[in-house]
């Protein structure tokens, strides 16, 4: 092992070298997102040929401590990475660095009625059997949750199993977050309340994530089902009635237009060509009423085979098995209106057509019923990718830019002048996941704090 610089030298003569990678060939698996370049050619092209000084695995934080504050001292960029199971090279560093594999930190650390505390590196799958020991479950969990971990999911993440009664990790489905700041000597930090939503997909930039608090709800028993319809207009009434449903709990209600069930690979002998479906996750005590308001609207209940898991299908897994089939397909990210989402999709079929091919999430937020587009465009061309988003910006659609890899620019983050506020004091030298947040906006708020 050739050590080439003094940084590498010291992580080394601290932690010794099988906890330290430095060749290039073994830092390979740390430097691709599992999924990221094939939903945005210009996320990909950012992150064509990524490259670190080290990989560092900490077994304890008092080692995640002292890696951090060696890297500060020696003004090496820092980024800290779970499963990498981003959409946006979140996990991925610009600048070289520090790539820090977090997953060893995976303890539960304590479990009660109402919350659960666990290390940053906790796989959610793990954190779900805990809390159902307890008679309990995770209120909200990624799609990725076998594998995705509770700092990858506040730091990267937005919604997911159980948005549909719970909403977005704004919704206060993240409690605390304690992390560790980027200085020397480095100091615990924690956001609790309105402060959480600082760290909330802004990639790890304010603070090096240790541990996360997560409210619980009492554990249900969930059925994993598909509903077809022959028409969309059909299902996407039917989802919208059923979210708004108070009398029915749901984990999921993802909307797929034909052809895009017949596009998952591994259940697309379940659906026709033709047919557009709902996916959920209901409540088992709600079967029969799903039923019949199912019928009544023209649609086909079918229950989900035992494997795989309904959740390798909806949210950003749509464009995975779309692209798969499409290599050449774009996508968009969007919320509409509550008030106006008929006539919002009803405009954007009558103006784009095929071109889009729609997919929604339906998300209940304070008793709101939320849909929000997650959606693949047959082309790539970005004339045409442009055109989409001025149209649906001028009926009064919310477009998040999913081919950005900077947190301002994606648009699920409103508070980005408290966000680098907290960074000048927590990141001085703006080392944690440099780039992620636009130069110009931190160089002023630092120029502003002296």
């Amino acid at each position: 092992m050739v050590l080439g610089t003094s940084f590498q030298r010291r992580l080394v003569e601290e932690f010794g070298a099988e906890r330290v990678i430095v060749d290039p060939a073994a830092q390979r698996r740390y430097l691709e997102d599992r999924s990221f370049a094939l939903y945005s050619a210009l996320v990909a092209e950012a992150f064509a040929n990524p490259q670190a000084d080290a990989i560092f695995r900490p077994a304890s934080t008092g080692e995640l401590k002292r890696a951090v504050e060696i890297a500060v001292e020696h003004r090496r960029p820092i980024t800290v990475r779970g499963a990498g199971t981003g959409n946006y090279g979140q996990s991925l560093p610009l600048s070289g660095g520090m790539i820090i594999d977090i997953r060893a930190l995976n303890r539960v650390i304590a479990v009660n009625d109402a919350t659960i505390t666990v290390e940053a590196g906790a796989v959610l799958a793990d954190a779900e059997r805990a809390a159902r020991e307890k008679g309990r479950e995770m209120r909200l969990l990624p799609s990725t949750y076998h594998v995705a971990t509770a700092s990858g999911f506040v730091a990267g993440g937005s919604g997911g199993i159980g948005s549909a009664s719970w909403g977005r990790l704004w919704n206060g489905n993240v409690l605390a977050v304690d992390m560790l700041t980027a200085t020397v000597p480095s100091h615990p930090v924690r956001l609790e309340g309105d402060a959480v939503n600082l760290a909330l997909h802004t990639y790890g930039v304010v603070g090096v994530i240790t541990r996360v608090t997560f409210p619980l709800a009492p554990a249900r028993d969930w059925v994993e089902a598909a509903v077809e319809f022959g028409s969309f207009e059909a299902a996407t009434r039917f989802a919208w009635e059923l979210c708004a449903d108070a009398e029915i709990t749901l984990r999921l209600c993802s909307l797929q237009q034909a052809p895009i069930p017949s596009w998952f690979e591994p259940v697309k002998a379940m659906f026709p060509p033709d047919a557009s479906a709902v996916l959920l996750m209901h409540e088992s005590g709600s079967t029969g009423r799903v039923r019949r308001l199912a019928e009544s609207a023209g649609g086909a209940y079918v229950p989900w085979p035992t494997k795989p898991s309904i959740s390798q299908f909806p949210f950003s897994h749509t464009i995975l098995w779309i692209k798969r089939r499409h290599p050449d397909y774009s996508w968009l990210q969007y919320r509409f209106d509550p008030g106006a989402f008929f006539e919002q999709l009803r405009a954007m079929e009558e103006r784009f057509g095929s071109l889009i091919l729609h997919h929604v999430e339906f998300m209940r937020v304070n008793g709101t019923v939320c849909p929000d587009g997650i959606s693949a465009l047959a082309s790539s061309d970005p004339k045409e990718v442009d055109q989409v988003i001025r149209f649906l910006e001028s009926i009064g659609v919310e477009v998040l830019n999913p081919h950005s890899y900077v947190v301002e620019e994606g648009g699920m983050v409103e508070e980005i002048e408290r966000v680098l506020e907290l960074k000048a004091r927590t990141d001085p030298f703006g080392l944690l996941n440099p780039g992620k947040i636009g130069r110009r906006f931190y160089d002023e708020r630092l120029a502003q704090l002296g």
